[in-house]
């Protein structure tokens, strides 16, 4: 199975409009939102690989991608570390 990218609308930017539209979780949703319009495309194929070899459920979490922690910009740092720790555009992610 390919996993491809399609056109949609901006609605798919509101994590509340996608789990109206597939009667799915809040964090399911905001996972969704996220996948779509916040993490590169090249982060979400080498996630989608992952997924497919080890399974969602024991490497990655709903709450996880929810959260952002793939997202553009997202740091894990806190405290002065902000800047040596955020998701870049060119696909380098510090956890």
């Amino acid at each position: 199975m390919q996993f491809c990218f399609v056109y949609l609308p901006k609605d798919w930017s509101d994590p509340t409009k996608v789990a109206k539209a597939f009667a799915i979780g809040k964090l399911e949703s905001e996972a969704a939102s996220n996948l779509l319009e916040r993490v590169t495309q090249q982060v979400v194929l080498t996630l989608t690989e992952a997924v497919r070899r080890r399974g969602m459920k024991p490497f990655l979490t709903h709450e996880a991608l929810a959260k952002g922690l793939f997202n553009r910009g997202f740091a894990s740092g806190s405290d002065g570390w902000q800047e040596e720790t955020i998701n870049l555009a060119d696909n380098r992610l510090v956890l």
